[in-house]
């Protein structure tokens, strides 16, 4: 739930008897997450959970640059399995917010100073907090089931 963090699903499709995938998928899943550079991962049966870095070094190109934890569970459904998603946007809530009182502290003391209205800072301040903090959530939650997707269809075949 916005802006904490971001759920979802992906379905893998026409697997005939998807309980056989599981096991492969949810070793897919470990290797993607070692991949991205995640430091704790904790696989289960049809659960995998994860935690990154404090400071994420994976760059902006990560599949989990926006995401600070989350958990992957793996349903089988008739002839097709279903991988539910729930991903903790926390981290980059709290950074982008203590950057942008701090940035737009500055401008507001700023704007003070010259005797302009501080609700027109106030206004930017918010403005700017939703665009960089919105851009990343949406960034994130396009990118994340796309990719997650398109890295599970070779084991699923």
């Amino acid at each position: 739930m916005f802006p904490i963090d971001i759920s979802g699903s992906i379905r893998l499709r026409d697997l005939g008897n998807p309980a056989s995938f599981v096991t492969r998928v949810s070793e897919r899943l470990v290797d993607m997450l070692d991949e991205a550079g995640v430091t704790e991962v904790w696989p289960g049966e049809d659960t995998v959970r994860f935690k990154t870095a404090s400071f994420w070094t994976g760059g902006r190109g990560g599949i989990l640059a926006y995401f600070d934890a989350g958990t992957l569970r793996i349903e089988t459904e008739d002839t097709s399995l279903r991988i539910r998603y729930r991903l903790s946007t926390v981290r980059m809530l709290f950074v982008i917010t203590a950057l942008s009182i701090v940035f737009f502290g500055f401008l507001a003391l700023s704007d003070a100073g010259r005797g302009s209205d501080w609700r027109d800072a106030v206004m930017t301040a918010g403005f700017g907090w939703l665009w960089v903090f919105g851009l990343n959530y949406v960034f994130g939650m396009i990118r994340f089931p796309l990719r997650l997707e398109r890295e599970l269809q070779d084991v699923a075949k």
